[in-house]
């Protein structure tokens, strides 16, 4: 066991790095309200076109998005918030908690929130605002509300009497299908272990495979962390044949693999990115819709 004087000691240095959590200043505040919002994405391998719909009689959705301002430092290097510290309470001094919060805008997810952001590295040239953003249910008809987060930053927020229909997941990006092909099979290849092995992917009889080869361009981001990029997964695609049948998710080309599903992005204002991506459908398929979450994007007839 080390002496008490060593202890002090040891200690000293640990307590002379504690800091104080600044008071963030906003650079902008967002305040919208809706009556409903619309979640198609909690469960990834959900079929196309089953949106659940968000919403509690007498209540409405409080959304607030804050760009803040953070004074880094050699002592600041993050700034936070637990879920349970942030807060908004009612006129009657009821406090409630985030429901959840954009992901990705127009990709609403129910969840805990908290509020986090990290010095960059090359802090003292290049700057890092911390982006919030929550969901709130409160009373309709509430006036205004007190928002705290953390120790952070407090605020009295009116609250909007005028509803805003909720952005959709397809708004921020222009979807081109360049492509469409009915295959009989498709080829693909692993390695393992330093080898090549070729693979291919063959339907039942009656079936075919949908090749769409599609370009996303980026028109506006739905990252709040990254301003200049537009993002989304291969399983955000669905395909919906005579109206009511969904297509099976084959995965999407990586070279010469095909990968369950990716993780993309396009940058916004830039070049589109072009992807494929394979589905099964009826080899007497005709025409069919591709939608991007739940919103519809291109209509499909094959080549």
């Amino acid at each position: 066991m080390l002496p008490v004087t060593a202890a002090v000691l040891l200690a000293a240095p640990i307590t002379a790095m504690a800091q104080t959590a600044p008071t963030l200043e906003p650079l902008s505040t967002d305040v919208v309200v809706y009556p409903e919002l619309v979640t198609w994405h909690e469960r990834d391998g959900r079929p196309c076109c089953f949106p659940e719909v968000v919403a509690e009689d007498g209540q409405v959705l409080l959304r607030v998005d804050i760009v803040f301002d953070i004074p880094w430092s050699e002592e600041l290097q993050r700034v936070s918030a637990n879920d349970r510290d942030i807060t908004v309470a009612l006129p009657g001094g009821e406090t409630r908690t985030p429901i959840g919060s954009y992901q990705y805008e127009g990709q609403f997810r129910r969840s805990s929130v908290s509020f986090s952001a990290s010095r960059p590295n090359n802090w003292t040239e290049q700057d890092r605002d911390g982006f919030f953003n929550a969901v709130f249910l409160i009373p309709q008809g509430t006036a205004s509300v007190d928002l705290t987060v953390g120790e952070l930053y407090s605020t009295t927020i009116e609250v909007p009497q005028t509803f805003q229909k909720p952005p959709g997941a397809a708004d921020g990006a222009e979807f081109q299908v360049l492509a469409t092909r009915l295959l009989d099979s498709v080829t693909s290849a692993e390695r393992v272990n330093n080898i090549q092995v070729s693979n291919e992917i063959n339907p039942p009889d009656g079936q075919s495979i949908l090749e769409i080869e599609i370009a996303i361009r980026g028109q506006e981001r739905n990252d709040f962390d990254t301003p200049d990029r537009y993002y989304w997964h291969t399983y955000d695609f669905g395909v919906v044949y005579d109206d009511v049948h969904n297509a099976g998710l084959i995965g999407e080309r990586f070279s010469d693999r095909i990968l369950n599903w990716q993780f993309n992005s396009t940058e916004v204002g830039g070049q589109p990115t072009v992807r494929t991506i394979y589905f099964a459908v009826p080899s007497d398929v005709g025409t069919m819709h591709l939608y991007f979450g739940d919103q519809r994007v291109a209509e499909l007839t094959p080549n």
